[in-house]
């Protein structure tokens, strides 16, 4: 029979694939961290979403794109755990984050600010992606804040600790919506805008009609002040 896994490398392929989150609720929880009760709370909630271009050079694109795609997840990671943020999943070149999971205070500001220093470090990185001849790279960021829904969906055999409610489709949507604002490359809502300070100056861009909302979702493009 297998020799029996080291619990450090148990532990760390916990964190790893589910999150430090997990692990904490796991660790702290035992048994009934695998409960599928849940709880509201107010999140802020952010996607962000990858953007590769071809560069010409003698490697292929598809492995241009796979080192770009590998290095700016790693760089918007490292940005998103800096600010005290809790990463979802990553799906293919998105990247879904949350904060405010364990009731802090000012957790709309916290990924504000992440955004735009995300937006800042992969400006970095692209530059020197240019010279080493791998594609430039944008991203393109939505942050919403609201009331979801938290805990762990699925069955007794697999499951998933998740964040659900209408705010998800909202912030996903405005990472798109940043393509039809070619300057802007973070989106925030109304709500988010709402909550900041004036350590912002969020430009409002424009309002949009949004399926299952009966009033128009204001869009607010964030800078730095």
């Amino acid at each position: 029979m297998p020799e029996s896994p080291d619990v450090n490398i148990l532990m760390k392929a916990l964190r790893v694939y589910a999150g430090e989150h997990v692990l904490e609720r796991v660790m702290q929880q035992g048994e009934k961290a695998f409960s599928r009760e849940g709880k509201s709370a107010i999140l802020t909630l952010m996607f962000i979403e990858i953007d590769t271009l071809h560069t010409q050079s003698n490697k292929s694109f598809s492995e241009q794109q796979l080192a770009a795609i590998n290095s700016s997840l790693s760089t918007v990671a490292e940005c998103i755990y800096n600010h005290k943020g809790v990463i979802d999943s990553f799906n293919g070149v998105t990247v879904f984050a949350y904060w405010g999971l364990n009731g802090e205070v000012g957790h709309e500001k916290q990924a504000s600010r992440c955004a735009l220093d995300c937006v800042a470090s992969i400006a970095k990185l692209s530059q020197k992606n240019e010279k080493a001849g791998l594609p430039t790279i944008r991203i393109r960021v939505g942050i919403d804040t609201g009331n979801l829904f938290v805990g762990n969906i699925g069955s007794d055999q697999r499951m998933k600790f998740a964040v659900l409610g209408d705010h998800v489709n909202t912030a996903y949507g405005l990472t798109g919506m940043c393509r039809s604002y070619p300057d802007t490359q973070v989106l925030i809502s109304q709500s988010t805008r709402n909550r900041l300070d004036d350590s912002f100056s969020p430009l409002l861009v424009g309002n949009v009609r949004i399926k299952g909302r009966e009033e128009p979702l204001s869009l607010f493009s964030l800078r730095d002040k």
